[in-house]
C-alpha cells in the first residue's frame, strides 16, 4: 500500500468517527496532495517518513534487528553508515592528511578503513582514542590506539607529541634530501628541535627574559608594544604618534631597536624603518599578555636561584654522583660553551658534570653531547665521561645521552 493510500485510509477512518473534522482533513489533503502528484509539503512529509523508516530499520528501533552493528570493513566491525564511510574516503583522498584523530575506537573497524585509504594515498597516520581498551584491535602500521578520554590532559599531551614528532621527521626528511651543507643541516635541525621540542617554551622564555632585561611591568609593556609594531614595520622618526599612543619612550626605544638590530632580531630598511626578522616571529605568541610575561620572568629568576643552590649543594656532595669523584675546576670553558664541573673519577678519567634544575631539556642534552665531542677530540680526552645531573631527566633524553655513550643521574636537592 502506498504512502498516499495509507494517509487517505487513516483520514477516512478518523472522519467517520469525527465528522466535524472533515473540513480540516480536506484542507490538509489540498495542502499536501494535488490531483496527480504530491505538493512540496507532501514531498517533504514523505521524505521525512522514509528517512525515519530507514533509521528504525538500520539502527534497530523497529524490532530486534540492528543492521548497523553488522557493518564491517575487512572483517572488522566498523559501526558506521556506509554512506558516511564513502564521504570519509572522498575527504581523505582529496585532502591527504598527515594525521587523522578519531574519538571513539570501539572495535577499530573505522580506524582500519581510514588506514586503508591512507595506504592508497601512501601517507597518513591514524590516532584512535577510546576510554575502553579492546584486546583484539586490528594491527596496522598506520594506526595508533590510545586509551583515555579525548579531553584528558594526558591524552592531549600525547597527541601533541605525536604531531610534533610527525612534523619534525617530515621536515628533517625534506631538508636531508635538499642540497645543503652539513653545517646548514645541523643549524636547521637545531631550530626545528627548538620549535617543536617539549622544552621550546622554557628556551623561548629564557631568551625573552634576557632580551627584555627588566622586571618592571611598565618597561615590559612598552617593549611588548614596540615588538608588535615591528610586525608591520616602524620608523621612529615618522611614527612618533604611534609611540605616544602605545606609551613607548622614543629615546629609549631607539636605543633598544639598535640593540635588536645588532642581535639580528630586526632589520632596517629605507628611512630608518625597522622590521622583525622572520626567524623571531615566534615572539608574537608570548607578548600578548605582558603581565603573564612578567610572572614567567620572575618564576625563571626563582628557578635560577634554585639552580644556583643546587650547584652549590652538589659541589659539596659529589659522592651523591659517584664515589671517589674529585673536582678540578668550578667551570671549564670550551668552544662549545661552559661545563659546570670538570672532575676526575677514581681511575683518573676526566668527567664533565652538567647540572640542571629542576628538569633537563633536550637543549641541555645536546650541549653535553657537544662538550663530549670536543673533549674526546683532544689529546688525552678520548676517555672523557659526560654526566647529566638533574632531579628529573625525561626518558627520551636518557636514550639520547646513552646513544652518545654519556651518562645521567637523577638526584634530588636535599638540604636537610
Amino acid at each position: 500500500m502506498t504512502f498516499a493510500k495509507k494517509m487517505n485510509n487513516k483520514g477516512r477512518n478518523i472522519v467517520k468517527k469525527y465528522p466535524q473534522l472533515f473540513p480540516l482533513f480536506r484542507s490538509l489533503k489540498i495542502l499536501f496532495f494535488t490531483k496527480h502528484h504530491f505538493s512540496w509539503w507532501g514531498s517533504k512529509m514523505i521524505e521525512k517518513y522514509y528517512i525515519k523508516k530507514f533509521s528504525r530499520i538500520y539502527f534497530g528501533t523497529e524490532g530486534k534487528y540492528q543492521r548497523w552493528q553488522e557493518t564491517t570493513w575487512l572483517g572488522v566491525s566498523a559501526l558506521k553508515l556506509p554512506s558516511d564511510m564513502w564521504v570519509y574516503q572522498e575527504i581523505v583522498y582529496e585532502v591527504k592528511p598527515d594525521i587523522i584523530i578519531e574519538t571513539g575506537s570501539m572495535y577499530g573497524g573505522s580506524a582500519l578503513f581510514l588506514a586503508t585509504i591512507c595506504d592508497i594515498n601512501k601517507k597518513g597516520k591514524i590516532i584512535s582514542i577510546d576510554i575502553n581498551r579492546k584486546k583484539d584491535f586490528p594491527k596496522h602500521e598506520r594506526i595508533k590506539f590510545l586509551t583515555g578520554s579525548s579531553t584528558d590532559k594526558k591524552t592531549i599531551d600525547e597527541l601533541k607529541k605525536d604531531g610534533k614528532e610527525e612534523l619534525l621527521e617530515f621536515a628533517k626528511k625534506v631538508i636531508s634530501e635538499s642540497t645543503i651543507t652539513r653545517e646548514e643541516f645541523q643549524d636547521i635541525e637545531r631550530r626545528l628541535d627548538k620549535f617543536v621540542g617539549d622544552d621550546a617554551k622554557e628556551e623561548n622564555l629564557k631568551f625573552l627574559s634576557e632580551l627584555f632585561d627588566s622586571r618592571t611591568q611598565s618597561t615590559i609593556n612598552w617593549k611588548c608594544n614596540l615588538i608588535k609594531l615591528l610586525r608591520v614595520g616602524v620608523a621612529p622618526k615618522v611614527d612618533i604618534a604611534k609611540f605616544v599612543h602605545e606609551n613607548i619612550p622614543s629615546d629609549t626605544a631607539n636605543n633598544y631597536l639598535k640593540k635588536l638590530e645588532k642581535r639580528g632580531i630586526v632589520y632596517k630598511e629605507e628611512i630608518d624603518s625597522f622590521y622583525i626578522n622572520e626567524n623571531y616571529e615566534w615572539m608574537y605568541s608570548y607578548i600578548d599578555k605582558p603581565a603573564w610575561l612578567k610572572e614567567e620572568f620572575e618564576r625563571r629568576d626563582l628557578m635560577a636561584l634554585k639552580e644556583k643552590e643546587y650547584q652549590i649543594w652538589l659541589k659539596n656532595n659529589l659522592e651523591r654522583v659517584e664515589s671517589g669523584l674529585l673536582k678540578e675546576e668550578r667551570e671549564s670553558t670550551m668552544e662549545t660553551g661552559t661545563i659546570d664541573f670538570l672532575c676526575r673519577d677514581i681511575d683518573g678519567k676526566p668527567v664533565g658534570l652538567e647540572l640542571k634544575y629542576p628538569k633537563a631539556s633536550k637543549a641541555d642534552a645536546k650541549q653535553l653531547i657537544a662538550y663530549a665531542i670536543e673533549q674526546r677530540e683532544k689529546t688525552g680526552g678520548e676517555n672523557f665521561r659526560g654526566i647529566m645531573i638533574a632531579p628529573t631527566i625525561p626518558d627520551s633524553l636518557k636514550k639520547l645521552l646513552s646513544s652518545h655513550e654519556l651518562e645521567y643521574r637523577e638526584i634530588e636537592l636535599d638540604t636537610t
